[in-house]
């Protein structure tokens, strides 16, 4: 029910939004339940907290503005094998590769070993993209079904999106949440934008 509710207000959200509305990105305080990512169940939270408000104009906003921030995650500079996580994988690399250069400074220093180390153990992926192509679709739903009610060994890339040891109808909740939703970043978003605004343009012109 509620997965239905956030992309209803979606909807609704989007014959608010103009084009000024806000700077489209992540943003933390848009990411409401804090996982690195702004999805459907950031705009449900929202969405929630606006019921219980009084229709508060203050709560209609938030959840204007994190409908509009869908599918941008927080970037995590220290991803360095792009799997959504910093973890051991990484620390590997680095290892072997040495330090890289995370604060764009031309050499790699202490300073980006703070980097990851503060980035260390966490992920901003999709929650949902089981396949960590930046989208949760059919494709992710299909390698859930086919892991269905496998325990033991199995990841977050086999479809335990809880990471409670089974593939199950806990994993249901989390793919849902997502369905549906790409990630992005401020580029795609600037492209998307130009695409829309050429697009305009052409059907103007033909009138």
């Amino acid at each position: 029910m509620k997965f239905l509710k956030g992309l209803g207000i979606v909807a609704i959200c989007h014959s608010l939004i103009t084009a000024s509305a806000v700077a489209v990105d992540y943003k933390a305080e848009l990411d409401l339940n804090s996982d690195n990512c702004i999805d459907l169940t950031d705009v449900n939270l929202a969405v929630d907290a606006f019921s219980g408000s009084d229709e508060d104009p203050v709560a209609l906003r938030l959840v204007v503005d994190t409908s509009q921030a869908v599918g941008f995650c927080k970037e995590l500079k220290s991803d360095l094998n792009r799997d959504g996580c910093v973890d051991g994988l990484d620390s590997q690399i680095l290892m072997t590769d040495g330090i890289p250069d995370l604060n764009g400074d031309g050499i790699g220093t202490y300073g980006d070993l703070e980097i990851f180390n503060a980035e260390f153990n966490q992920c901003a992926r999709l929650l949902g993209d089981v396949n960590l192509d930046s989208c949760v679709n059919n494709r992710d739903a299909k390698i859930i079904n086919s892991n269905w009610n496998r325990e033991g060994d199995v990841t977050y890339k086999d479809g335990d999106l809880n990471e409670d040891g089974l593939v199950s109808f806990g994993d249901l909740g989390p793919l849902n949440a997502g369905f549906g939703v790409c990630k992005l970043s401020r580029s795609d978003f600037t492209r998307a934008k130009s695409s829309k605004l050429r697009s305009r343009t052409k059907r103007a012109r033909r009138r």
